[in-house]
């Protein structure tokens, strides 16, 4: 959280760490129930001009939803689905962004929706 504004060393550090929700479920939970959500979300509005923050941080957040489903609704209460359609619209063009972020909102609406 103190180095939330230096978009490089958040972009490495969102490469580390994204596997963690896919290799783990218990990983993800405990993710989501420390506010690991809350905070790439607030990372992805501090840094919208940054594609690789936002391809990896729409990465990581597909991974708290796919294998810790409460992070849905998490992500939803907090204005996740807005955050991640502004991801799609202002990145429109960057195909390895627009893949996550797509990816992302699929799950968020099928889940809540469905």
């Amino acid at each position: 959280k103190e180095h939330k504004e230096t978009s490089s060393l958040i972009h490495q550090a969102f490469r580390v760490l994204r596997h963690l929700p896919f290799w783990n479920e218990e990983h993800a939970k405990t993710i989501a129930e420390e506010g690991g959500a809350n905070a790439i979300l607030e990372i992805l509005r501090l840094h919208e001009d940054k594609p690789n923050v936002q391809r990896y941080g729409c990465w990581f957040l597909y991974g708290l939803c796919k294998h810790y489903a409460p992070s849905i609704e998490r992500i939803h209460s907090n204005g996740g689905i807005e955050v991640v359609q502004k991801v799609v619209s202002d990145h429109a063009g960057n195909k390895d962004v627009e893949v996550e972020a797509k990816r992302l909102c699929d799950i968020l609406e099928h889940k809540v929706g469905g």
